[in-house]
């Protein structure tokens, strides 16, 4: 009962969301098919094996970073926001070159938010089954609409890319979401480990953590900076998408 009650408060607002994106990509001037969201929303899901299938392949590795600040590069970087972003790049990119021109913004942008979501929304919800509520509300609040704008951010600049016939734009669109990833999964409590202090007859001092430390081991402050971030970028995107379609019609 309390499994079925976590994925019910898990998915709800997940498609709420999808539901929102979904009526703006149907009442814009080119309606985008309903075909062409649930192919994006597949591709998302579909990504997760890819993602799955480069974990596999890095964790080999995993002995080459043994140092406590390597191993955390290791875990937020190679093992989570490369391949997520990468994934999300790659599919945006092959899917967003196919759309009839001129490139309307808002609906690459709004593509992305379907590819984000979708992987978001199962990745929130595996990890919620595995956790328990409390992960649920913060990954609510924080790991859905990350991957949200983060889809959006990356449609942008691929887009962008696509318009302008510059790949560079969409590197640059990853590059920022990887990083931004990063940051948000990189475990500040290695920041703060240190070689154990021992006494005179050997025996480990335990060691009482400052009130920083206290505050950034948690990951709150991370996650809320990172998720701030993607969504105010997310936002400045979709304005100035709005207004290149403005100045594309009027000078048409």
């Amino acid at each position: 009962m309390e499994k079925s009650g976590i994925v019910i408060a898990a998915l709800v607002p997940c498609l709420i969301i999808l539901s929102i994106i979904v009526y703006a990509l149907r009442k814009g001037n080119s309606p985008t098919s309903y075909l062409e969201i649930i192919l994006c929303f597949v591709l998302g899901l579909i990504s997760l094996f890819f993602v799955g299938l480069w974990e596999w392949v890095i964790s080999h590795w995993k002995t080459l970073f043994s140092h406590q600040l390597a191993y955390g590069f290791y875990e937020a970087f190679l093992l989570a926001a490369i391949p997520e972003e990468l994934s999300r790049y790659l599919i945006l990119r092959w899917r967003l070159s196919r759309l009839s021109r001129p490139l309307d913004l808002t609906k690459c942008m709004l593509l992305g938010c379907i590819v984000g979501l979708s992987l978001g929304t199962l990745e929130h919800l595996a990890f919620c089954l595995g956790e328990g509520w409390m992960s649920c509300w913060q990954r609510i609040l924080i790991n859905v609409p990350y991957h949200t704008f983060a889809g959006a951010i990356v449609g942008y600049f691929v887009g962008y890319g696509i318009m302008k016939h510059r790949r560079i734009w969409g590197y640059l669109g990853v590059f920022i979401t990887i990083m931004l990833h990063g940051i948000n999964n990189f475990n500040l409590r290695r920041l703060f480990e240190t070689v154990p202090e021992t006494d005179q007859i050997g025996q480990v001092v335990e060691r009482t953590p400052g009130w920083l430390e206290s505050i950034l081991i948690t990951h709150w402050p991370s996650n809320i900076f990172v998720t701030l971030t993607t969504t105010i970028l997310g936002i400045i995107l979709f304005r100035k998408a709005k207004l290149l379609k403005i100045t594309t019609q009027d000078g048409s």
